[in-house]
């Protein structure tokens, strides 16, 4: 067997092994806390029919796109009713592939370091218990290193391939989803070779520009068709205005959550991009051109 092969075994033995930990006893739970509200927009739409906005009570909610619970409803569908598994499945499948490409991203480099990484991000303070839940911020991450996985990997269209990417985190969790995904492809070509940096940032945030004010303008259109006019205002405030209005809060904030939720991390990621700054003329080179660039992206 070649190395490539072999590499794709691991790597699904290693998303199985996640999907397990992730999926293992919830079939009959109750969902609880910010899952109640998920499980509601899966039982309206198992019970009303698919829609562009997940509803409650059969009015839409302006919060989120549709596409997650639609995802779930689909695993409904196939289970025969809505139960709690079917709205954690598409989070658990998400995360176990977040496991498996960073395997994947890592093993060509060093099979020990590549398991290690795996076992550091399994022990993530918050991981395992949003990979249990529904959590469409994992969804997007699998685009995030999906897309890192693409332009490290090389070739024209696997570097073209992230630009779907982007209107599926778009899709998922609405502007924020396009912009996290099309921000690591941004880091990932502003640590790039001198070269190539300003002309590929440009390139792809343009492009991601135009792909957001698309994918914009179709989703007021679909509030619109859903809500009326009064929806698609509610659409605004949830998704944009509430995402960027932190009033009140500290100015450490997001640096305090990161530090809380990804722990350990993110202190051993500063620690790393502290040692990089010693070998930093070198970063053009090898693993630690790999190293460079993953850090700041992830």
């Amino acid at each position: 067997m070649d190395h490539r092969n072999r590499f794709r075994l691991e790597s699904s033995g290693i998303f199985l092994f996640a999907l397990l930990l992730f999926t293992l006893g919830i079939w009959d739970q109750q969902p609880q806390g910010f899952d109640g509200r998920w499980a509601l927009f899966l039982q309206e739409m198992f019970r009303h029919g698919a829609g562009f906005f997940p509803t409650t009570y059969g009015q839409p909610y302006a919060d989120y796109p549709g596409t997650a619970t639609f995802l779930s409803y689909l695993f409904a569908r196939l289970f025969g009713a809505p139960n709690h598994l079917a709205n954690v499945l598409p989070t658990a499948l998400a995360s176990a592939g977040v496991v498996a490409v960073l395997y994947r991203l890592l093993v060509p480099v060093n099979r020990q370091w590549a398991l290690l990484s795996v076992l550091l991000t399994l022990l993530t303070t918050q991981l395992l218990e949003k990979s249990r839940s529904v959590c469409l911020d994992q969804m997007v991450a699998l685009l995030c290193i999906g897309s890192f996985y693409l332009l490290h990997s090389g070739g024209r269209w696997r570097q073209l391939a992230v630009f779907p990417l982007f209107i599926l985190g778009f899709a998922i969790r609405g502007p924020l989803g396009l912009i996290e995904v099309c921000g690591v492809v941004c880091v990932y070509w502003a640590l790039g070779k001198p070269g190539e940096r300003v002309k590929q940032v440009l390139t792809h945030g343009v492009i991601g520009l135009v792909l957001l004010a698309a994918c914009w303008w179709l989703l007021v259109k679909l509030a619109r068709v859903s809500g009326g006019d009064a929806f698609a205002d509610e659409v605004f405030k949830m998704q944009v205005g509430g995402r960027l209005d932190e009033t009140g809060e500290p100015f450490y904030f997001y640096f305090q959550l990161s530090l809380y939720r990804y722990f350990p991390v993110v202190p051993l990621a500063l620690a790393a991009m502290v040692a990089l700054r010693h070998r930093w003329a070198e970063r053009f080179e090898g693993n630690v051109q790999l190293v460079a660039r993953w850090v700041p992206a992830a």
